[in-house]
């Protein structure tokens, strides 16, 4: 690998842009290992070098790594000069210390060190100047708000391409949750004595680490190098254990908060459902009532149709034809005429009659459903019309075997309606068509239609050929009352079916509705 590009005493040779704007590369030194580090400024280099490169890899994807786990670390890995100038500051130093990298990059370490540690970057540069090794130990350390915060603190040195000095990293690791947790079980404890705080200093000198032992345990003053050396290590290996069982009990309590949360959200969500279910129950049972409403007040419209129009209609009828019988040698022809109108009006009347009670009858009558072969239906519709009207020479072309499950009754209306339309709409067609079957598979609906080669419609105003009294031909050209469709289309959707039709003036009509197959047994 190549020399770095650029090394000044003044400057850590971090991976990444210096605050004098100055590429460079480098690593941070940790005991005997050495890892790359990345700041906020720019991405690491292309070719990365470093003295000693020991990296997962060499070129740009180790550096990379590298640089993504320093950055994704969880404590604060901060970079600075021999004059404590910072110089690198990750994601993690961003949370703990809540300055930005753009705030504090450049600036001194010394605005994050509380004013009764003034001496205290100097003593460990000194260290590290002299040992060259890493020093770990716990302090406190000042937020940006002001708040005083403790740290477990690791700084190893940084060297240049020559081996030398030129700076220093700190891992620092947020230990307030763990004194606090500390704190709580020493509280509990009945023991008369205990560890002080200073005791978790786990640096300084090992004559230090001996007189807190000492003051502690009681421990003699002329104690053997190999007990002391046990009583470190059995102190770390509790302090060890209790960090453990620290991040153990806050991983417990964030999971039970996480659970309480989840179970707040459960609550809420039922509530909610329950107040939209009483809101639904309360719309249903208002719809309901309209219904019902509806219902009685089509109940009396159907009587008063069936009732007191009729009677008058009958009467009119009566005399109408009265008056043609007996006094029609007394009428002229202009009088003849008015008499045969006025008889035509009280049969269409009639009809028309006939039909609102159909339409009427067709929307609150029970449904009984059982198989209905169609294709014999229309069959014997064919043969009606060709007996009722033996003059007219119409071909019909039936699809065999559509079985359908309905409402024979109802059924039978549908089909009747349109195939004496497309009768009637043939009337004036030489080689007038009506064409039965269906579309498509049988599986799960049945698709039947109904073909003319008659007159059409204008596809514009196809949607009003199923509302009641829209009709798209004169009366005089096409007698009906407009009724008979607005029928198909209740009916059909009353067997949860759909109904539509295509068309072109003069070019005939096809009508669809949708039908339940019949189950084979």
């Amino acid at each position: 690998m190549s020399a770095p590009t650029n090394t000044q005493a003044g400057s850590s040779s971090l991976g990444g842009r210096h605050v004098d704007n100055t590429d460079a590369t480098g690593s941070i030194g940790a005991g005997s290992r050495e890892v790359p580090l990345t700041t906020h400024a720019v991405d690491p280099p292309e070719n990365p070098v470093t003295t000693r490169p020991r990296g997962p890899g060499k070129g740009a994807a180790g550096w990379k790594l590298l640089a993504s786990i320093a950055e994704s670390s969880d404590d604060a890995i901060i970079g600075k000069t021999l004059d404590g100038v910072i110089t690198t500051w990750n994601k993690s130093a961003e949370r703990i210390y809540g300055y930005r990298a753009e705030e504090i990059i450049g600036r001194p370490v010394s605005l994050l060190i509380p004013a009764g540690l003034p001496d205290e970057m100097d003593e460990i540069l000194d260290r590290l100047r002299s040992s060259g090794r890493a020093d770990q130990y716990e302090t406190s350390r000042r937020r940006k708000d002001g708040a005083i915060i403790p740290v477990s603190l690791t700084v190893s040195p940084i060297h240049g391409a020559s081996g030398e000095l030129v700076g220093a990293s700190a891992i620092a690791h947020d230990v307030t949750d763990r004194e606090r947790t500390e704190s709580e079980i020493a509280s509990k404890e009945t023991r008369p004595a205990r560890v002080p705080r200073q005791a978790h200093r786990r640096t300084g000198t090992a004559h230090d680490r001996a007189d807190h032992a000492r003051a502690t345990l009681s421990l003699p003053e002329d104690s053997a190098e190999k007990r002391q050396q046990q009583f470190e290590d059995v102190q770390l290996a509790v302090f060890n254990i209790l960090e453990d069982a620290t991040a153990d009990r806050l991983r417990a309590e964030a999971a039970v908060k996480a659970s309480k949360n989840i179970l707040a959200d459960l609550s809420d969500a039922q509530a909610e459902i329950r107040a939209l279910n009483a809101e639904l129950d309360v719309r249903v049972d208002q719809r309901t009532a309209e219904l019902l409403l509806a219902n009685k007040n089509l109940e009396a419209f159907n009587y008063s149709v069936a009732h007191d129009l009729r009677s008058p209609l009958r009467s009119v009828s009566g005399y109408s034809e009265a008056l043609t019988d007996d006094y029609g040698d007394r009428l002229d022809d202009t009088g003849r005429g008015y008499a045969d109108r006025i008889q035509a009006a009280t049969e269409r009347m009639g009809r028309l009659i006939d039909d609102l009670l159909l339409l009427a009858q067709v929307s609150r009558t029970d449904i009984n459903l059982e198989p209905v072969d169609l294709s014999a239906e229309v069959t014997a519709l064919s043969a009606e019309l060709h007996a009722r009207e033996p003059g007219r020479a119409v071909r019909f072309v039936i699809g065999d075997g559509v079985l359908v499950t309905a409402d024979h009754s109802l059924i039978r209306t549908v089909v009747q309606n349109l195939v004496e339309n497309a009768w009637k709409f043939t009337a004036k067609r030489e080689d007038a068509t009506v064409e039965f079957g269906t579309t498509g598979p049988r599986s799960t609906e049945v698709c039947c239609y109904v073909r003319d080669n008659g007159a059409g419609f204008d596809p514009a105003f196809a949607a009003k050929l199923f509302q009641p009294f829209q009709r798209l031909h004169a009366v005089a050209e096409f007698p009906g009352t407009g009724i008979g469709l607005a029928s198909v289309q209740r009916i059909v959707e009353r067997h949860g079916g759909r109904v539509w039709a295509e068309g072109a003036v003069d070019h005939g009509a096809t009508f669809y509705f949708t039908l339940k197959p019949t189950q084979a047994p």
